[in-house]
């Protein structure tokens, strides 16, 4: 079972970094379509569409001025389900720009299939069309308007030993009222200047794209441990991610982000955990450095040369704890410091 959160601590691409050539296809979709009158009519802002092949999600954004958009995303089916200002009875308000250049809301309903399927193939074209009734007619935002261009970069699978030690001070905590008080004693509290943490990993697998922006590949984890001055919940909380899943990623966002993700759900084996009184748990924690360098480009290409090494970085260690079922998150930490990463190429 994913839980949120972690979601996104899945994948990374060390590549030392000649992309093979992409396989492409294309996903489109409009974004404006005229009236009958000669106006045209636009999606409103915040409208997106939430594209989900069960191995792949991410939210591609339709508004804008732009009229075309790239995209890169894996071939596979898809559901593509339109979001954003849709009443409940599928009443969207959408931009009419008249002739003169006035801007008027028009209400139209949405008469398409909503979620659709798709599917994108390498090397083909699929499209997405949405259907509109409006007091004049219908409409068809249908292809032509936007372009998504839909590729996938096959990410190498060169190894590398990582390594990440965060010195960190606790500076946001959020506890769940039905949290056991026992827990919450045990677990860092703002302000804890000692939420220091180590992992040190070597990639185990192939790297995959998990977003638009975001690349990771699993980890076998060598050495896990809190600082024995942290308060004990936090060591235990890492202990019982053993057996459990690891992964590194590193985010296009602004400022790149490299990443290291452990969890497990399951029985407790920790003081800690084992008195509370609940079967099975969620645990998880992560540590994440904001990158001084650009390594991971637009096509999904990671240039590893550009951060082999050793470096000092800003960073945060997060921490989480799910009850039993997964409907409570009962501790959810932000520790914000100071991260070591080290990333050691292996042929």
């Amino acid at each position: 079972m994913m839980k949120p959160g972690f979601a996104a601590l899945a994948c990374l691409a060390l590549v030392a970094c000649t992309a093979p050539e992409p396989a492409a296809g294309k996903l489109a979709v409009a974004l404006t379509a005229p009236g009958p009158d000669g106006s045209i009519y636009r999606l409103p802002a915040s409208t997106f569409v939430a594209l989900d092949s069960g191995a792949f999600s991410d939210l591609i954004v339709l508004d804008g001025a732009s009229s075309t958009l790239s995209i890169d995303v894996p071939p596979g089916t898809y559901t593509a389900e339109l979001q954003g200002n849709l009443f409940a009875d599928g009443v969207l308000p959408l931009e009419r720009t008249l002739i003169d250049g006035s801007v008027q809301t028009a209400y139209a309903r949405l008469t398409s299939a909503n979620p659709a399927s798709v599917t994108v193939s390498a090397g083909l074209t699929s499209a997405l069309r949405y259907d509109f009734q409006t007091a004049g007619g219908t409409l068809s935002f249908a292809q032509g308007s936007l372009d998504i261009d839909v590729h996938v970069t096959e990410v190498g699978a060169d190894g590398a030993d990582t390594s990440f030690a965060a010195l960190a001070s606790t500076t946001q905590v959020t506890v769940h009222r039905n949290a056991p008080a026992a827990l919450i004693a045990s677990l860092p509290a703002v302000g804890d200047r000692n939420a220091n943490v180590t992992v040190v990993a070597s990639l185990s697998g192939a790297w995959a794209q998990l977003g638009v922006d975001t690349v990771c590949a699993p980890a076998a984890v060598s050495f896990r441990g809190a600082d024995g001055s942290a308060r004990v919940g936090l060591r235990d909380l890492v202990s019982e991610t053993l057996g459990g899943e690891a992964n590194v990623c590193v985010d296009r966002a602004t400022p790149q982000v490299v990443s290291i993700g452990l969890s497990r759900e399951g029985a407790p084996t920790t003081g800690t955990f084992t008195g509370l009184g609940q079967a099975s748990f969620f645990y998880a924690f992560g540590i994440h450095a904001s990158l001084p360098v650009s390594v991971l480009d637009g096509h999904l290409t990671l240039d590893l040369d550009a951060f082999a090494g050793r470096r000092a970085l800003p960073g945060t260690v997060t921490t989480t704890v799910f009850a039993d079922d997964a409907s409570e998150t009962w501790y959810r930490a932000t520790h914000t410091g100071t991260v070591t990463v080290e990333i050691r190429p292996t042929p």
